[in-house]
């Protein structure tokens, strides 16, 4: 503000055009949310991003382009400041996390003051803020060098997908432009292209965000977006990313967007914002678990919102999983947090059998529309199981060489080769998915699926499918 108001008082009087040094009001606070445990870090999720947009990192540091990195200085019990220009008149009293106030600061949106007469006119914001870059001995770079035009943010970012070997687009993948207060969100096409809505008359910078307003990608054991950052741009961007990190958050982002907003087999979408659920976190784990490829978990909560996980391994065996299998593994989980967003109570009452073939089967249907000719790595009998995919794909001769337990919670695997004739098709994913909702056993899955069978499907080789499914030796 101070720095305004220096800038202001060396303009010429032509410039300044009668207005005073008492014109130049804050339009912002520079502040920064300090959440020192969880309670307080999903607060923030009350902010409208409208209003208010969270940076993971400090807005007036010079932080280097890439994938931006949590500086462990600005780090409380695990749970990192959020920096923000929150406007003059934005009330804070209900956001129940505490915060630091920097500065004020004058930084009137272009659109806001192109259209109020109650604001200062464009070209004196614009002969200020020449100015107070001069007086930062900061050279203001401009895009064009006609007053009435700007640059429309525009681009295309892909990453490499090598289990087909070529460079692909993210649809719905979120692209941020910003310059100082002012910042607008778009979204990539099926082959990554992107045009925004917003304008620009100088350097601005590119922000590829992994999260959408339902879910965030979070890497490892850390509370902060994944975000990578381009500065100082001055038109189009293209980036074609091939590196490990960056694609495995890509593939997590593309499965995450198909489930939540995409063609979804006409299945329910996972845990939304507004359910009174916190943001669905997604922690994109770089290493492998000798256990589990995901999990997904909920914290509960008796006051205030369930707080939904789900954690993805990159690795196996200390080795790069296929892009294809982590997409796999994302809708599987993702089919869990849809499971228990329906009905939570129910969810938590229903045997492991149900819930792991039900998630099985989704994890087959929305993998194959990826990545056509997928086939589930394994079926066990018991747990884990193909009667989802036999419901619908046809008949023929099935097998799967073990079946599987669980036991204290664990999963224990028995060789024991099986077979059957599977003489069922034609259900579709919403039916399956309706008859599992209604059921915590696998007796009553069948039951369910039965009272809805198509015309032509008999009783007893529906039965024999749940039977089949259901054995051991």
């Amino acid at each position: 503000m101070a720095n305004a108001i220096a800038a202001f008082n060396k303009l010429s009087p032509e410039t300044k055009n009668g207005y005073t040094v008492d014109d130049i009001k804050a339009t912002h606070k520079y502040i920064a949310f300090t959440p020192t445990n969880e309670d307080e870090y999903y607060a923030l999720n009350e902010i409208d991003e409208t209003k208010v947009v969270l940076s993971s990192y400090p807005l007036d540091y010079e932080v280097s382009d890439g994938l931006i990195v949590p500086d462990n200085r600005f780090v409380i019990n695990g749970f990192s400041y959020k920096w923000a220009y929150v406007p003059i008149d934005f009330d804070l009293t209900g956001i129940e996390c505490p915060y630091i106030y920097y500065y004020d600061i004058f930084s009137p949106s272009e659109d806001i003051a192109a259209k109020s007469d109650n604001r200062l006119p464009m070209s004196l914001i614009e002969a200020i803020e020449k100015k107070s870059y001069e007086i930062c001995g900061i050279e203001l770079q401009s895009i064009v060098e006609t007053k009435a035009s700007k640059f429309i943010p525009c681009g295309r970012i892909r990453f490499y997908d090598k289990d087909c070997s070529q460079y692909r687009g993210v649809e719905g993948l979120s692209i941020r432009t910003v310059r100082g207060t002012h910042s607008s969100y778009t979204h990539c096409d099926a082959g990554g292209s992107f045009t925004s809505s917003d304008s620009f008359k100088h350097a601005f910078r590119y922000e590829i965000h992994f999260s959408r307003t339902d879910f965030v990608i979070r890497k490892n054991d850390t509370t902060d977006e994944i975000i990578i950052k381009y500065s100082n741009y001055k038109g189009p961007i293209f980036k074609d990313l091939n590196d490990n990190e960056s694609t495995f958050y890509a593939v997590l982002s593309r499965a995450a967007i198909v489930y939540y907003y995409g063609d979804n087999s006409g299945l329910r979408r996972p845990p939304m914002r507004n359910d009174k659920t916190a943001r669905l976190a997604i922690q994109a784990r770089l290493g492998d678990d000798p256990n589990a490829f995901g999990l997904f978990s909920v914290n509960n909560r008796w006051i205030l919102s369930n707080r939904p996980k789900i954690q993805i391994y990159r690795d196996a065996d200390s080795k790069r999983r296929d892009n294809m299998d982590i997409y796999a593994t994302t809708i599987h989980e993702l089919a869990h947090s849809s499971h228990w967003r329906d009905n939570q109570k129910r969810f938590n009452e229903t045997d492991n059998s149900v819930i792991e073939s039900f998630a099985r089967g989704v994890q087959w249907i929305l993998t194959s529309k990826v990545y056509p000719g997928y086939n589930v790595p394994f079926y066990y009998r018991q747990s884990y199981s193909g009667i989802v995919q036999d419901l619908i794909d046809g008949y023929g001769i099935k097998s799967s060489s073990y079946f599987a337990t669980w036991v204290d919670n664990k999963l224990t695997r028995t060789d024991a080769y099986k077979s059957y004739n599977d003489q069922v098709e034609g259900f579709t994913p919403s039916q399956i998915e309706e008859a599992v909702r209604k059921s915590r056993t696998w007796n009553e899955w069948a039951y369910n699926i039965i009272k809805m069978k198509p015309a032509k499907e008999s009783e007893s080789d529906i039965s024999a499918a749940f039977t089949y499914w259901n054995s051991s030796y």
